[in-house]
């Protein structure tokens, strides 16, 4: 990639993607991308960095989504990872970024999403 398509008015990202039933809650996936963000001089708000990346700890699912949307607002985008479609923690975040009007990107190429695409993945779910 030759130029930054988030550059310059985004500072402060948020990542997206499925964890629940994922090997290590697919953290790895998580960290790669975060590392990236955060070489490039992003903010990442990344949720695998949360309880220091333990994956222990059971929580119930309100108590990750109430902090997960909280970062959601708090962020310039939401970046999905591959397979968010099938989460639904990742689909609340998008439509949460969407009605506050965030961009939303698809990683790694960083193609803008539309609201088409969730409109489209909705469906499909239904």
């Amino acid at each position: 990639m030759t130029t930054d398509p988030l550059a310059p008015s985004i500072r402060t990202i948020y990542l997206s993607g499925p964890m629940t039933g994922l090997p290590n809650y697919n953290y790895p996936a998580f960290l790669l991308a975060a590392n990236e963000f955060r070489a490039k001089g992003y903010f990442v708000l990344n949720p695998a960095d949360d309880n220091g990346g333990d994956t222990s700890r059971e929580y119930p699912l309100t108590t990750y989504m109430r902090k997960d949307i909280h970062s959601v607002l708090c962020a310039d985008a939401v970046v999905v990872l591959p397979e968010w479609q099938g989460s639904p923690g990742a689909r609340c975040e998008v439509r949460v970024a969407q009605a506050i009007g965030l961009p939303v990107f698809n990683y790694p190429d960083l193609d803008p999403m539309t609201d088409q695409v969730l409109t489209v993945v909705e469906s499909a779910k239904e």
